[in-house]
């Protein structure tokens, strides 16, 4: 299925509102670099609007943890990450750690129990 603009928002709800269900939310933990608070993507008002969403999560949502990294932050053995990734676990103790990174072209996951192997975006988990 092609990308439509126009359902982003809504895909985009849809997906959020598993963090506002009433029992049994997820955790969710995001580590935001120092630099994309500073360096605006977009307009001032728009970015500042959005930094008071995030705010407002995390003082509202236990199960929000918004933490941000800051420039003076000490990086040992250049591990920076070269891009974006997820790490998703789940309560369940029988299922895998998943790991998901983001590139130009497509996201790759990595599943904890196929070591060295990139899994698709469309890969199926496997039990």
């Amino acid at each position: 299925m092609a990308w439509r603009r126009a359902e982003s928002p809504e895909a985009r709800r849809r997906r959020q509102d598993v963090l506002y269900r009433e029992t049994g939310p997820p955790r969710y933990e995001v580590v935001i670099d120092e630099l994309a608070i500073r360096r605006y993507a977009a307009q001032a008002e728009v970015v500042g609007k959005q930094i008071d969403h995030l705010l407002l999560l995390g003082h509202e949502r236990t199960n929000i943890i918004i933490r941000a990294l800051p420039f003076t932050a000490r990086i040992d053995a250049q591990m920076v990450p070269r891009s974006a990734f997820s790490i998703y676990s789940y309560r369940d103790p029988d299922d895998p750690v998943v790991f998901a990174v983001d590139i130009i072209t497509s996201d790759l996951g990595h599943h904890a129990e196929r070591p060295g192997e990139l899994l698709p975006p469309t890969a199926s988990r496997p039990r």
